[in-house]
């Protein structure tokens, strides 16, 4: 999950697999594959750096997972 921020200022928590999209007019919109969009103080870059930085953690676990299984 990455953590946005509303335009109130509340924690969103989303979960990256779920983005269609992202566009900036001049707030930052968020299209989900739900089809329900979100708001949020974020710029675009500042999400796509969240996406890679869930990713790589994910990719981290999942390693680490492996070598101590054995596999």
């Amino acid at each position: 999950m990455i953590k946005l921020t509303d335009l109130r200022g509340d924690a969103v928590w989303l979960n990256p697999d779920l983005i269609e999209r992202i566009q900036q007019s001049p707030d930052t919109i968020v299209a989900l594959l739900t089809g329900s969009s979100m708001i949020v103080q974020q710029n675009p870059e500042e999400i796509t750096e969240a996406i890679i930085t869930f990713r790589r953690r994910c990719q981290v676990a999942t390693t680490q997972h492996k070598n101590s299984s054995g596999e």
